[in-house]
């Protein structure tokens, strides 16, 4: 059992990092194809996923979390308490044919936790990012009779996301779970048009702002067929039905002399509306293929696809297309015995994903590519790791007057696994 020293400076260490992660939570993303939809949707997998290229599907381990299928949570050791926090640093540079802008930004990732309640039952609950918008747009345009135009478009804000979960095995090898999850949050929308060149024309500014808070559900399955040697092969599945959330719109439309919101007097007040609607979140389906040898090596393809074509909010529909991704990833594990060189003790992860994004732009639907790798590191006489992950990839085109991003995604988590539920002996 883990000494009680090693448990406090654990512990303190994930405090420490919730501290910090509760400040970077307020963090958004930058990138112009966030304002359509609900914005850049959360990958829902953590770092050792990401690090083989969103492969989990099918992959459980006892000292894994992992929330994209909520039936691997029966693999958790019936002693043990898991906590898992990360981070994510994000880099990217954006261009069309003429310009290119480079940004940089720091956001929460996830806060896990995991325990096990029998041997045959466990759960799970934690916090993490659903969907993120932030961007900042200025155009321009000339009408004859009024001359210059310019517009500014500026979003921010983003939905969270609590969830509780929970794996029951059924039979030997096979086990099924679900993630019951709370959405809230809001995302902000600016849109401003100016006329430079006319003295006879009010500018206009409408702010719109989305607020939801309703509750979803996620459904997993997971098969295991154990082979000798310690060879595994696994078989996963996930789905998620379509889901109307409850939500509420905030409509403030001003018009305002001047060139900037607020340097003058507002004019007149058109439109001050609220309104309670629905935001209808499609159905999707995946799944995930794994082997596991000797528990050194794992190997494993993912595929889900998600039916954005069903996508609504307020009734109103946006240009959105079915969406897929398919990912390949491997780990590798040098050796177990303890003793050996920290490097042997060092799990090793590579992968690759390719994805249509639910964006239909100017008859162009936009694709996704990355490649990842990432390292989990041993903390010292314990299960607990700190995992470290990169994914380098793009997002988007030039063509058609388009933006292309091209990104590295740096990524960090502690991993605490603890035996907690350890009965004591006395003589």
């Amino acid at each position: 059992m883990t000494s009680f020293p090693n448990i406090r400076i654990q512990l303190i260490t994930g405090i420490f990092l919730i501290n910090i992660l509760s400040v970077c939570a307020q963090t958004n993303i930058r990138s112009p194809y966030s304002r359509y939809g609900l914005g850049q949707i959360n990958s829902n997998y953590s770092i050792k996923a990401m690090s083989m290229g969103g492969m989990c599907l099918a992959n459980s381990n006892n000292d894994f979390i992992n929330i994209s299928n909520p039936a691997t949570y029966s693999a958790f050791d019936t002693t043990s308490f898991i906590f898992e926090g990360g981070i994510n640093g994000i880099f990217a540079q954006m261009r069309n044919q003429t310009t290119s802008v480079y940004t940089s930004n720091l956001s929460l990732n996830y806060l896990l936790f995991g325990f096990p309640v029998s041997k045959r039952f466990a759960c799970s609950f934690g916090l993490l990012p659903f969907s993120n918008i932030g961007y900042s747009i200025t155009d321009s345009a000339q009408i004859t009779d009024i001359g210059d135009i310019k517009y500014f478009f500026k979003g921010e804000g983003g939905f969270n996301k609590v969830y509780g979960g929970a794996s029951v095995k059924l039979i030997k090898g096979l086990s099924v779970g679900f993630n019951t999850s709370y959405l809230f949050g809001s995302l902000n929308k600016i849109r401003t048009i100016t006329f430079p060149e006319s003295v006879n024309m009010y500018s206009i500014r409408e702010a719109n702002e989305t607020k939801v808070s309703d509750v979803i559900l996620d459904y997993g399955l997971l098969y295991e067929k154990k082979f000798k040697n310690n060879n595994c092969l696994s078989v996963g599945l996930i789905t998620g039905l379509k889901s109307k959330l409850n939500a509420k719109e905030y409509i403030l439309t001003e018009s305002f002399s001047g060139l900037t919101y607020g340097s003058t007097y507002i004019k007149d007040t058109l439109e001050n509306s609220a309104q309670k609607g629905d935001i209808v979140l499609p159905p999707y389906i995946g799944g995930g293929i794994t082997f596991k040898k000797n528990n050194k090596w794992l190997i494993g393809v993912d595929y889900k696809t998600q039916k954005w074509n069903e996508f609504s909010s307020f009734g109103h529909v946006d240009s959105l297309s079915n969406s897929m991704q398919a990912s390949v990833g491997m780990s590798f594990f040098p050796s177990n015995p303890s003793g050996t060189s920290f490097w042997n003790k060092t799990t090793y992860r590579f992968g690759l994903r390719y994805a249509q994004t639910y964006l239909q732009l100017r008859n162009s639907q936009l694709n996704e590519y990355g490649i990842s790798f990432g390292f989990a590191f041993p903390m010292q006489r314990s299960k607990s790791t700190i995992n470290f992950g990169v994914e380098l990839g793009q997002r988007g085109t030039t063509e058609n007057n388009l933006i292309k991003e091209t990104f590295a995604l740096v990524s960090c988590s502690l991993s605490i696994y603890e035996r907690w539920f350890i009965k004591r002996k006395y003589e």
